[in-house]
């Protein structure tokens, strides 16, 4: 199914802003067995988490007489993140201030909970913009299904944000407003109502009677409207509207052009897209780049190499943003296109980088080395294999580029001995550096230690990928650095998925002693203890259970942790333990602090 895009894509970041809620259940199968927990990115850290104290003391400032105090409350209630919370933060969202019952909002939405959602959706119908308002985001990014009765009746509201703001939900949803609603908003007197009518219209399979306001729009709207019109009219009705189509694509106006570009995407008409890469517009050319790599357009293959290749390393139209970072549009639209042209120039523009990808420094060759690394890598090419296992044996352990090398080879998947000799070695060598690395951080006049972390996590991730057993014994040895209770961290979280897939009947026990050691020590940090609870699982290790039920009932130290020992625990024995709160970790700013800890 070919994607739908979108002309906030050009202007916005996709999606709403802030995390989405995760609602309760979702650690659950529907037999009621833990799901093996995941997490979106390496890191872990402590989220805050309030006891039955904390909470009984929020809760008694939640009837202070000054409505600010009680907003402050409420919405620390909802870092609690404990749902006992709840009755409290229910009866917050009835306070006769607006400013607490929009703080109520906000707290049940961190609590994510089914019946914290429940607040939330109850709050759509509260007599107060601003909670109104609060209360359509918050669903939104809850992703309230349950919400949609409630949003859609606000549509109704004679207010344009009030408007404009559930339609953009409903948009985000996933949800089409309704070709009658969307009839009488194309015509609202507000610009932002029709634009985000418009926009929802693109959710529908066919335009129907929306076509000719849809049209009348194209033609005579403000230039965002006439954009988002284009766009709507090119994935519902591209043929019927393909003279207005073709105006876009000249106009003066880089959001009409980019508007012509999302078009023929939807149209499918790729062979539009090699002049529109050298608009001299960056929106355009984001626009067409995105579009050649969805539609596999392998005539603009050289184009986007010279894009990604010559695109600055401070490039502003970027500016921090990654969904906006040219290069790597580039980059991923030359992997879509995956044609061996695509390989072969990826492999010899790697040698030509080798140089500067030496240097620890981000230089725009070592970027473009990592970038056709992770091309070669994503495409599991055997061109320029030979180039990259050269490159991972001969670059210096803190070079820039050297983990997305390494990275490649495991995707490319090919073990021979030359390979894992290689890869063996260097994680030797980072096992050596790694300890001198930590001592150096003991000491501030230690002079510099070639080494990097992610180098490490890289080499032990492709040894695991290529199922070289004979690095256990290495990968042990670096899990077991402790440096006055300092350790390799992101190397042990990385070792606990390479351990798991690497075990055998003769190295199992060895392995299970090493999870066991970390799972038992208290200095590692959380991310550590949650791969290597997840280890544990995997390998139903009966010895780690002692430290396994430490994390789950004694030290309890964040959420996340507490369910992945919780997993391993029912993977190992079949049946499912009840999951514990985590210790109380006050936040910051919290209206209270308690001194009993």
């Amino acid at each position: 199914m070919r994607a739908v895009f979108s002309i906030l894509s050009l202007v916005l970041i996709a999606g709403v802003a802030g995390a989405q809620v995760r609602l309760e259940g979702w650690r659950y199968t529907s037999d009621g067995r833990l799901k093996e927990p995941r997490l979106s990115e390496p890191v872990l850290k402590k989220s805050t988490f309030g006891d039955a104290e904390n909470i009984r003391l929020l809760a008694a400032l939640g009837k202070d007489d000054d409505p600010a105090v009680r907003s402050q409350a409420a919405w620390n209630l909802g870092e609690t993140h404990n749902p006992g919370a709840l009755p409290y933060i229910r009866s917050a969202s009835k306070d006769p201030s607006a400013m607490v019952r929009g703080s109520a909002v906000g707290a049940a939405e961190a609590i994510g909970t089914v019946p914290a959602a429940k607040i939330v959706i109850d709050a759509l119908g509260d007599s107060d913009r601003t909670v109104l308002l609060r209360a359509i985001r918050s669903a939104g990014r809850m992703r309230l299904a349950a919400a949609r009765k409630q949003l859609s009746a606000l549509l109704a509201r004679d207010d344009a944000v009030l408007r404009a703001t559930a339609l953009r939900t409903l948009t985000d949803m996933g949800a089409p407003a309704g070709a009658d609603v969307l009839a009488t908003l194309l015509v609202n007197d507000s610009p932002v109502v029709r634009l985000r009518a418009i926009e929802n219209a693109a959710l529908l399979d066919r335009p129907g009677a929306l076509g000719k306001p849809l049209v009348e729009l194209a033609e005579k709207g403000p230039p965002s409207q006439r954009a988002a019109a284009i766009v709507t009219l090119g994935k519902l009705a591209f043929e019927s509207a393909s003279d207005l189509i073709r105006a876009a694509e000249k106009d003066k106006n880089p959001l009409l052009r980019s508007a012509a570009v999302l078009a023929y995407a939807h149209g499918g008409k790729g062979e539009k897209l090699l002049a529109l890469l050298s608009d001299e517009s960056p929106m355009v050319r984001l626009a067409a780049i995105r579009a050649a790599g969805q539609l596999k357009q392998a005539d603009c293959a050289a184009r986007l190499f010279e894009i990604m290749l010559a695109t600055p390393l401070d490039d502003e139209t970027a500016r921090f943003i990654l969904p906006f970072r040219v290069d790597i549009a580039a980059r991923d639209s030359l992997a879509k296109i995956g044609t061996k042209e695509v390989e072969k120039r990826s492999a010899g523009l790697l040698k030509a980088f080798v140089g500067e990808a030496n240097s620890p420094a981000v230089t725009i060759n070592s970027r473009n080395a990592r970038m056709c690394a992770w091309i070669l890598g994503e495409l599991k090419s055997s061109e320029g294999y030979d180039t990259l296992v050269s490159l991972a044996g001969t670059l210096k352990l803190d070079s820039d580029a050297l983990p997305e090398i390494v990275r490649a080879i495991g995707k490319i998947g090919r073990g021979d001995e030359k390979t894992l000799g290689v890869l063996n070695a260097r994680l030797e060598r980072s096992r050596v550096q790694g300890i001198r690395y930590l001592v150096s951080l003991q000491n501030p006049f230690s002079p510099y230690v070639e080494f990097s972390e992610k180098t490490t996590v890289e080499l032990i991730t492709a040894l695991g990928r290529l199922k070289y057993t004979r690095a256990v014994p290495l990968i042990q040895k670096i899990v077991l650095i402790d440096v006055r209770k300092t350790h390799l961290n992101s190397a042990v979280a990385a070792a606990g998925e390479a351990l798991a897939s690497l075990a055998t009947v003769e190295n199992r026990a060895a392995i299970e002693a090493t999870i066991n050691k970390v799972l038992s020590t208290k200095s590692y940090a959380l991310i550590a203890v949650f791969e290597m609870s997840r280890a544990a699982g995997k390998l139903k290790a009966r010895g780690t259970l002692d430290a396994l039920r430490d994390i789950l009932t004694v030290r309890r130290p964040e959420k996340r942790v507490i369910v992945a020992a919780a997993w391993a625990i029912q993977e190992i024995l079949g049946e499912t333990p009840t999951l514990t709160d985590p210790r109380p970790h006050e936040g910051k700013h919290w209206i209270i602090r308690t001194t009993r800890r």
